[in-house]
């Protein structure tokens, strides 16, 4: 896993880079610049047939990372037009000192350094193969202003590819509302991966994200107040059950699940199938009886009890080693008062709670219950719901949101999106970007609780899952 940075902790560790450890902060800047051009090298790979590259540069550090990218692109026989917004007075000391020794080396066989000229945009248009944002860093606080936010209009609607350095300038910890954002198809963040690279307007605006080294050891990158990691395939790995040879179908897991309803027979289907599917040996799904008639057809192995709340005792529901509760019964006043008096009776179990297994606990009711060790896996509505807020609001802060949420509750919390964000009880915070567009349909999360439910009945310790990882 790879520890993750918020753009606010970034200014940090050049900080310390520079005071604590001693290096000079204008080799920083041609550390990042180096592996900035190896990465433009290798993302545009068609730049050998005489592209150009239009390289927008701002007056900060940003900006001059602009600038000695565009003399290392030189070197390396590609020709750039640089663009510049503001006088050269204006810049800061590393940003001038890379302007000055651009200025002069470039040549008109190599390309174009010149302020950009809004009046004129002929000068751009036509004659940029692609792009390099370097207007913006992690300083910014705020929503762009007047020239930058021309300048991103600009970018985007040129429609060339466009790597960002650092950050998608626009793209601040402070504002969730701007939309004034550059579109960069890929993003080389500095030093650290940002952690608002793969949060809110990040996962849309920043594109594929790489790293690009600047010469400062791993172990001296600063966290964010919380522990925030980001999963690499093989943390996936360990979280997958190992099976013993001697296994018979009720020490491969006994899961109990709460799904389905007239309007929702479908749920009941994809966790039940989910859960056998991924090495459950005895789930058992307890559900309408018309849900019932339709499900057995389809999966013969399964056993399914009518859910009958007076008679669960009997039926052997809590006989289970995890439960899963929640998935498409809908809600009825019936099923929540069920879904209370399941969660006042499995503390200390391990508990799946999903979709309108989540409704009761609306509007901050979660506060009354011990929800501690139990799992919830709502997606962002449900989650602004549970903590009844709007969505503008959740993404503010959303990060501060979930610890408090955790911490308060002790449970575990799966925020399902493109991104999904996993914090587990001790409050350190995962993120999963295995995810694509095409799990955005109905039935996605049926499955995902399925598999959480059957990994948890086939012995996977939460706290033993938070050890590994």
């Amino acid at each position: 896993m790879i520890k993750l940075s918020g753009i606010s902790s970034s200014k940090s560790f050049d900080d310390f880079a520079i005071k604590e450890l001693g290096y000079p902060s204008i080799v920083l800047m041609e550390n990042a610049a180096e592996n900035i051009t190896n990465l433009i090298l290798k993302s545009f790979t068609s730049i050998n047939a005489g592209l150009v590259a239009g390289i927008f540069c701002g007056k900060g550090n940003n900006g001059g990372d602009g600038f000695a990218v565009a003399r290392k692109l030189i070197l390396k026989g590609v020709k750039v037009n640089v663009f510049y917004l503001h006088d050269p007075a204006e810049f800061s000391n590393d940003c001038k000192l890379n302007f000055t020794i651009l200025q002069s080396i470039i040549t008109p066989e190599s390309g174009t350094l010149q302020k950009l000229d809004f009046n004129d945009q002929k000068q751009v248009i036509g004659q940029v193969d692609f792009i390099i944002d370097a207007l913006l860093g992690t300083g910014t606080r705020g929503n762009p202003l007047s020239p930058y936010l021309e300048c991103i209009n600009l970018i985007n609607s040129l429609s060339k590819p466009v790597l960002s350095v650092d950050i998608p300038s626009g793209l601040s910890a402070n504002s969730t509302s701007n939309l004034n954002i550059v579109k960069a198809d890929v993003t080389a963040s500095l030093g650290t991966l940002k952690l608002d690279l793969f949060t809110g307007h990040g996962i849309h605006y920043a594109g594929k994200i790489e790293h690009c080294d600047i010469g400062v050891p791993a172990k001296f990158i600063p966290g964010e107040p919380h522990s925030t990691f980001l999963l690499e395939k093989n943390d996936i790995v360990k979280g997958i059950p190992v099976k013993k040879r001697n296994l018979n179908k009720y020490s491969a897991g006994k899961l109990s699940i709460f799904a389905g309803s007239e309007k929702y027979p479908g749920a009941a289907l994809l966790v039940s199938n989910s859960a056998l599917r991924s090495g459950c040996g005895a789930p058992r799904l307890f559900t309408e009886s018309y849900v019932k008639e339709k499900i057995l057809p389809d999966i013969p192995d399964l056993v399914v009890s009518e859910m009958r709340p007076e008679k669960l005792e009997e039926e052997k529901f809590f006989d289970s080693d995890a439960f899963l509760i929640g998935p498409g019964i809908s809600l009825g006043k019936q099923n929540q008062e069920l879904v209370l008096n399941l969660v006042k009776n499995l503390t200390g179990k391990r508990v799946v709670l999903d979709a309108d297994g989540l409704a009761p606990f609306y509007n901050e009711r979660f506060k009354d219950y011990d929800l501690s060790g139990f799992v919830l896996t709502p997606h962002f509505g449900e989650f602004g719901k549970l903590l009844g807020i709007n969505s503008e609001e959740l993404n503010n802060n959303l990060i501060e949101k979930i610890y408090s949420f955790c911490e308060s509750t002790k449970a575990f919390l799966v925020l399902k999106g493109i991104n999904t964000i996993i914090c587990t009880g001790k409050c350190e915070i995962y993120i999963s970007n295995f995810g694509n567009s095409g799990l955005a349909k109905f039935g996605s999360g049926d499955v995902l609780s399925g598999i959480l439910a059957s990994f948890l009945a086939q012995g996977r310790e939460i706290n033993e899952l938070e050890r590994r990882l």
